[in-house]
């Protein structure tokens, strides 16, 4: 598996459970939309509301999830399910492309500028998810940055409340967290064990 993503995943991560879920199941269930269509799930909101840290998140399921694949009785065409996870920056058009051409590297192809990267992941009779992180600009086409075909998955983040019409199979505008799992996250970040928590009345 090809994996392609700038950090691990942070430990004082807390709440989300639904969205990630939901995010899961429009993204990876078989069952799930026109599989003519491709797949593209975009969260919106503000900037801290932790976006990036949602998809660090799904990554980090993905693959687990492909690794527990190869672990198991499952056939090869399962086993295979999950071929590559890669990340773009998409903060602006030089981190974009330098992004896409990191990918390209990754899988064993040279190439030096769009959309070559675009078409190699196009071609790829494979599945992979393509995590499109800080699109955050207003006046911008995002759709030149997904590569054609129906194999490849997007999850996509933004600032911008009009990009949630890029998805196929959904879309969430993040707010802060309710205030159970803000509590959670403070005692978390205080190193109080879980076994205490419920002395505290959590």
């Amino acid at each position: 598996m090809h994996w392609n993503i700038p950090r691990t995943v942070n430990s004082l991560f807390t709440g989300r459970t639904e969205l990630l879920e939901t995010i899961e199941k429009a993204l990876l269930s078989q069952s799930s939309g026109n599989k003519n269509t491709q797949r593209i799930f975009v969260i919106t909101g503000m900037g801290g509301q932790g976006k990036s840290e949602i998809c660090l998140q799904v990554a980090n399921f993905v693959r687990e999830k492909w690794a527990s694949f190869l672990t198991s009785d499952y056939p090869t065409a399962n086993r295979t399910r999950f071929w590559g996870v890669f990340w773009v920056d998409a903060s602006s058009p030089s981190t974009t492309e330098s992004s896409f051409i990191n990918i390209a590297k990754t899988i064993g192809s040279s190439v030096d500028k769009l959309p070559d990267p675009l078409q190699l992941l196009a071609n790829t009779n494979k599945r992979w998810l393509l995590i499109l992180d800080n699109a955050d600009d207003p006046t911008f086409d995002y759709q030149d940055y997904f590569p054609s075909g129906t194999n490849g998955m997007i999850l996509m983040t933004s600032r911008v409340s009009e990009c949630a019409q890029y998805g196929t199979v959904g879309a969430e505008a993040l707010e802060g967290l309710d205030p159970k799992a803000s509590t959670h996250l403070l005692l978390k970040a205080a190193q109080i064990p879980k076994e205490n928590w419920s002395s505290l009345g959590q």
